[in-house]
């Protein structure tokens, strides 16, 4: 029980990669007896500075590929955990949608640059994308550049939204939403005015 025989210490790197080293130094300095985190760049962090204190992945995707364990079957060294890495999300989602939005054609696709898992899950979507006959419009930024993919889309007008879950974009979950309830707004009118397709939102 936390507080009597258990004590959970959080570190939050709120967004900002540059600080995962830092924390992770500082909670092998109070020499914790686990890690556990949902994020591959603080896992990374954590695996490059100890190989001897068990690492948990709570929900992280392709962790093969990013190099955090050997294989399913065998992970080896002192990471393990839970992923999400699977073809099969990416067709769910986008059948979600497809439920949601009945002439779903066009989607675009958040992601974050240079984020490890991020090749992965492009890769997968397209896949899915492909036999859906569904055109995808991927937007990989930085934190800083969030307002900017969105005025894309503005022109792209798609019929929904994919956020990929990463720290960066976890951190900015309300800018995200709104931005998304605005753009919704900008394309449903556009589409109004065209007089060519169905009005649709933005989801």
């Amino acid at each position: 029980m936390e507080g009597q025989n258990l004590i959970i210490l959080y570190r939050w790197a709120a967004g900002r990669k540059d600080r995962l080293v830092d924390l992770a130094k500082e909670l092998l300095q109070l020499k914790v007896d686990l890690f556990a985190s949902n994020s591959t760049e603080a896992i990374l962090a954590i695996r490059d500075l100890n190989n001897t204190t068990p690492i948990v992945m709570t929900s992280v995707s392709d962790p093969i590929g990013n190099k955090l364990v050997a294989s399913f079957a065998r992970p080896g060294g002192n990471t393990t955990g839970v992923t999400l890495s699977s073809t099969d999300l990416a067709t769910k989602r986008l059948g979600l949608l497809k439920d949601v939005v009945p002439n779903l054609s066009r989607v675009a696709v958040l992601v974050e640059r240079d984020h490890p898992p991020t090749a992965t899950m492009i890769k997968e979507t397209q896949d899915a994308a492909g036999p859906m006959q569904i055109e995808l419009q991927i937007l990989e930024v930085r934190a800083d550049q969030i307002r900017d993919a969105f005025k894309s889309m503005e022109r792209a007008r798609p019929d929904a939204l994919i956020v990929q879950q990463t720290t960066t974009f976890n951190a900015y979950t309300k800018e995200i939403a709104d931005l998304a309830r605005g753009t919704r707004n900008q394309i449903s009118v556009s589409k109004k005015q065209d007089f060519v397709r169905p009005s649709t939102s933005l989801t």
